[in-house]
């Protein structure tokens, strides 16, 4: 997915791959007037790569989000033991 984020977003702008440099002096476009064509393309297609990526990748989007929770979860069960013991022990175990 970040391949072709890369790759999208770099033909939004002139000097962003070898190609739009190489269109835009022949055209003779500026840097603006190039942007101004070539930005909003980009944006929709990044828009439209990223669902499609979103729908191939779900098991997979899926999976990380519950190895995150997963973790957050031991992370917190970790604070709370830590949290609990040092008030056992700076309170005399009361």
């Amino acid at each position: 997915m970040l391949v072709f984020a890369t790759n999208i977003g770099s033909a939004a702008s002139s000097i962003g791959n070898p190609i739009g440099v190489m269109i835009a002096l022949k055209a003779g476009f500026t840097f603006i007037e190039f942007l101004r064509w070539s930005a909003p393309i980009a944006v929709v297609v990044n828009i439209i790569t990223y669902l499609i990526c979103r729908w191939y990748f779900a098991e997979d989007v899926q999976a990380f989000e519950a190895a995150i929770e997963a973790e957050h979860a031991a992370l917190l069960r970790s604070t709370t033991v830590v949290k609990q013991t040092a008030v056992a022990v700076v309170g005399g175990g009361r």
